[in-house]
């Protein structure tokens, strides 16, 4: 059989389409590439975003920051000595990789701290929000950390 520049071009797409196939079959089946949505209700949480910056914008107000220290028994928050109670707080955990490991847990400090067991955490990146109310202002603090 002779090949000629029509069954040569022929046979290149018919490959790239046999490609594609294969590519797009497995990144729907494999669950190792399964990554969900950030975040489910994204328009509803788009509505108290000014609230938002300014629980964030009170937190930075702050005299001293609140400090989230990793360690192998997990993750511990320091807060500071001026914060005397706390009202509605809640820490949540957020993996951007997995929703499953996603979890919540309300804030109940011990000498001004509170103590994540590394049981609860995977290693990798997490999303840290702490959110509370302070003597009737609301606080928000993020930050990222990898445990």
């Amino acid at each position: 059989m002779k090949l000629n520049w029509g069954t040569g071009i022929l046979v290149a797409i018919i490959g790239f389409i046999a490609f594609i196939m294969y590519f797009i079959i497995t990144m729907t089946t494999d669950k190792k590439y399964d990554f969900e949505m950030v975040v489910d209700d994204y328009y509803k949480k788009e509505i108290g975003f000014q609230e938002e910056l300014d629980a964030q914008q009170n937190a930075l107000n702050l005299s001293e920051k609140i400090q989230i220290q990793t360690s192998t028994e997990g993750v511990i928050l320091i807060f500071p000595e001026t914060i005397t109670e706390v009202q509605n707080g809640t820490v949540n955990f957020y993996r951007v990789s997995q929703k499953s490991l996603d979890f919540q847990e309300e804030i109940r400090l011990q000498d001004n701290q509170m103590h994540i067991p590394a049981s609860r955490l995977l290693p990798g990146r997490w999303n840290i929000t702490l959110q509370w109310e302070s003597e009737g202002k609301k606080y928000m603090v993020k930050e990222n950390i990898t445990f």
